[in-house]
């Protein structure tokens, strides 16, 4: 850190006074806290506001004034309106430079004042800003609105500063993500940590950006893991593996292995998954702590029953339940915080989802008592009650299927809920109602799923099962005789059958029957006759179709002349 003070020094002889301010900025980026170095910065700190003083206006000069001021405040007797005022004084001298806005917003943030800080943020993000103001904008626009802004612009920044704004705004992102936000702080996350791996990635292979004291290999590593992290979130699997990859040739880094296995597993690839996960749980891997072992663990043994090892995989379920149940009752135990106490609740989680696989394949009349077995031994276990939700809507025992859905609803916080869990959740629920009768609360339940699903079928680039959410609302809506919803579901429901290329089935059939007679009973018959007609050009015997053809014959064979 003394070579960039002794840079400085000779750029103060030859009067370089953007090279004087470069080497300050780097002197503090790089400093070590050892009070001798800091002795030495706060000296050549002296000598610059001493020009500053007598009439320099160099913008580098001033960042390194501005710097030293922020990351040693405190040494330098200054209280938190100190540094302030001097930033809101260089945006009257300099209106369209971003650095001063940055740092007044930050100043105010500190301070606890959102409202206040967010325009300066604001126009610092819209002049050009820093990867941190990115994120600092973000949380602060979220406290002021309670909604999430729009990034038009990303800043050029080095790879790690996008990697340590990618972390902060990961530790924002859990701290108000619920399955609503998720996506779009998904989206967030994943601008940071792909601007990352780029610049690491040209850093390394290209001489791009500037040397950087702190770049190393494994911070390479680092970034690859959370940008597959990212990636495997969005369902794209094959770039999560060539990440990881590529990650674990400049670091034999252990999430990333994870992050692999993972990948692999969502592909239905469980040889692969299997030999990864076999690898974190080799003895020259002892980095991750037990929920990290738990979950992998658990993983293993599902990949395990999916290959057909039931055998091992009942064994090693076992082995994992006796290691969870120690954990829990031991003394470490009853020290954990919140986090780690979520940690380990999502990890047993994990648990149950290979049990409810074995279990269910046993398929025996045990099933059930398993489950009710495991909520008497741990009750407060939010998990059991998922868990039986599912086996009583299997077992069509809808009134339990809903009361287990509630007691997982209030046991288990929304933020810790996982997206497909929340939207299961209201998916079961609501299809349980409907078939119980109850068509308002299904209707209820139903859209939740609906608006959940349609925010993120663009980012997730698959329907998957929204076809089903769609024939349950339409017919929610039918029973209700909403006639106006009914036809506009099953128009979206037309556009998906379209988009996909998807061949009309018995559900296409059985949704267009629903919007015929939605159209008929608001007096748009010609309407109602066209959709039957195009039932029966597809399926010329289905006996709902003739009958509505035979009922609606008015005028019918004159309409088909058209």
């Amino acid at each position: 850190m003394l070579l960039y003070l002794d840079i400085g020094q000779l750029a103060m002889e030859y009067h370089d006074y953007e090279m004087i301010g470069w080497a300050g900025v780097k002197a503090v980026l790089y400093g070590n806290e050892e009070p001798e170095i800091d002795a030495e910065i706060f000296k050549f700190y002296e000598q610059v506001v001493s020009l500053l003083n007598g009439g320099l206006e160099d913008k580098q000069c001033i960042y390194f004034a501005i710097m030293v001021q922020r990351n040693f405040r405190e040494e330098l007797g200054l209280d938190l309106s100190d540094p302030l005022i001097e930033a809101k004084r260089y945006i009257q001298r300099y209106p369209d430079w971003f650095i001063p806005y940055h740092f007044a917003g930050t100043y105010i943030l500190e301070g606890g004042n959102h409202e206040e800080a967010l325009p300066y943020l604001q126009k610092a993000v819209e002049l050009g800003g820093f990867s941190i103001t990115i994120h600092r904008f973000i949380l602060t626009y979220y406290e002021v609105h309670k909604e999430l802004p729009e990034i038009l612009n990303w800043p050029v920044d080095g790879p790690i500063d996008y990697f340590n704004a990618g972390c902060e705004f990961s530790e924002f992102e859990n701290s108000i993500g619920s399955p609503i936000l998720d996506m779009s702080l998904l989206n967030y996350r994943l601008q940071f940590f792909e601007r990352s791996y780029l610049a690491f990635k040209a850093y390394f292979h290209e001489n791009q950006f500037e040397a950087n004291y702190f770049i190393n290999s494994q911070l390479m590593s680092m970034c690859c893991n959370n940008y597959a992290l990212a990636l495997n979130s969005k369902r794209k699997y094959d770039e999560v593996i060539e990440i990881c990859k590529e990650g674990l040739t400049y670091s034999r880094f252990w999430e990333l292995y994870n992050t692999l296995a993972d990948a692999y597993f969502e592909k239905e690839e469980y040889e692969d998954a299997l030999i990864n996960y076999h690898e974190l749980l080799d003895d020259s891997f002892k980095e991750f702590d037990m929920p990290n072992y738990l979950r992998i663990s658990a993983y293993v043994t599902k990949c395990e029953f999916k290959l057909g090892y039931i055998k091992e995989a009942e064994e090693r379920l076992r082995t994992i339940a006796q290691e969870y149940d120690e954990l829990i009752q031991s003394s470490e135990y009853a020290d954990y915080e919140e986090e780690e106490l979520f940690v380990t609740r999502q990890a047993y989680m994990e648990i149950q989802n290979a049990r409810f696989d074995l279990i269910n394949h046993r398929g025996d009349s045990e099933t059930l008592k398993d489950w009710q077995k495991e909520l008497e031994s741990k009750p407060d276990d939010a998990s059991n009650w998922y868990m039986l939700m599912q086996n009583y809507f299997q077992l069509e025992q809808y009134d339990q299927c809903i009361a287990c859905a509630n007691n997982y609803e209030a046991t288990k916080p929304l933020q810790e809920m996982a997206l497909i869990d929340y939207r299961k959740l209201h998916y079961l629920r609501g299809k349980s109602y409907f078939l119980i009768g109850d068509f308002p609360a299904a209707l209820k339940d139903l859209l939740v799923a609906y608006d959940s699903t349609k925010s993120t079928l663009k980012e997730e680039e698959s329907y998957g099962d929204f076809h089903l959410i769609l024939l349950h609302l339409i017919h929610s809506y039918f029973h209700l005789q909403d006639w106006e919803n009914v036809i506009r579901i099953s128009q979206e429901s037309d556009a998906m059958y379209s988009s996909e290329n998807w061949e009309e089935d018995d559900d296409w059939n059985e949704m267009t029957f629903m919007s015929a007679e939605a159209s008929f009973a608001i007096g748009a018959g010609e309407v109602a006759k066209e959709k039957i007609q195009a039932i029966l050009k597809l399926f010329p015997k289905d006996e709902k179709a003739l009958e509505k053809k035979k009922a609606w014959s008015s005028g019918w064979f004159g309409w088909l002349k058209k």
